[in-house]
């Protein structure tokens, strides 16, 4: 089982039916995939070690649903980037499962304060907008809008569409949830920004089952998200595009802690 050597400080894992976006005051730090400790802001900020900050945001799939060591792609992908360039990049997640754009936009903002990251993964799964009936308009002005504040904020920005699920692939290029990777992708282009990355992990994927000539029942845990295998070659994807582009990617100054 792969050890995880950047720290992973997550938001509590926990059913929107439960508790809404409005009573989040501050991440929680995970234990396990199954045990999680809330902390208060003043001791995330405590735990948070030298590092590069790299705030992540999306709902299930980016909180790592599905791999039973926590963290997901994003988690691996970041786990071995520090590996290959000695650099401690720490992931704070905003991965919150069963989130949609709109309910993060109202709180976003405090998030890149409270944070103060040096790089922001976008990563949306497209399934809980697509069920809450996001408009596409919308749902792409919401990416723009995280994009554009996090590079006010100074931040580097990641657009990483996630590992391939059942049900998006099912819902084939007409459904709604890759629609709106389209759209992230062509929100993130629109800036023409150095500080802007587009790391296409989905297709990639699909590629990658073709080409060896697989299904997905190897990869997938349930309809709505990967497991394990499905994780490992999603984050494996992603180091390897983000290798490809340093050293346009690689940050090699930590943000100072208050």
């Amino acid at each position: 089982m792969r050890k995880r050597l950047l720290v992973l400080i997550s938001v509590a894992v926990f059913l929107l039916t439960f508790f809404t976006i409005n009573t989040l005051s501050g991440p929680t730090t995970r234990v396990s995939a199954t045990s999680l400790q809330i902390k208060t802001p003043t001791e995330v900020k405590r735990d948070l070690t030298p590092g590069i900050r790299v705030m992540t945001i999306g709902s299930s799939v980016a909180a790592g649903w599905g791999d039973p060591n926590g963290g997901g792609y994003l988690a691996i992908a970041f786990h071995d980037l520090s590996e290959r360039t000695g650099k401690h990049y720490q992931i704070v997640s905003w991965a919150i499962p069963g989130i949609t754009t709109v309910q993060v936009a109202p709180h976003y903002q405090h998030w890149l304060t409270f944070v103060h990251p040096q790089i922001v993964v976008i990563s949306w799964g497209g399934l809980d907008d697509a069920a809450n009936h996001t408009p596409l308009t919308v749902f792409a002005n919401n990416v723009h809008t995280e994009i554009a504040l996090a590079l006010a904020a100074g931040a580097q920005v990641d657009i990483v569409t996630p590992p391939v699920t059942e049900q998006v692939y099912l819902d084939g290029p007409k459904g709604l949830p890759y629609q709106y990777f389209q759209a992230e992708i062509r929100e993130a282009q629109s800036f023409q920004s150095p500080d802007v990355h587009i790391y296409n992990v989905y297709n990639q994927m699909l590629d990658y089952i073709q080409a060896h000539h697989q299904t997905l029942k190897p990869y997938i845990d349930n309809s709505w998200h990967p497991n394990l295998r499905g994780h490992e070659l999603g984050g494996a994807l992603l180091f390897a595009d983000i290798s490809a582009q340093m050293p346009q990617h690689i940050i090699t100054q930590s943000p100072e802690h208050k």
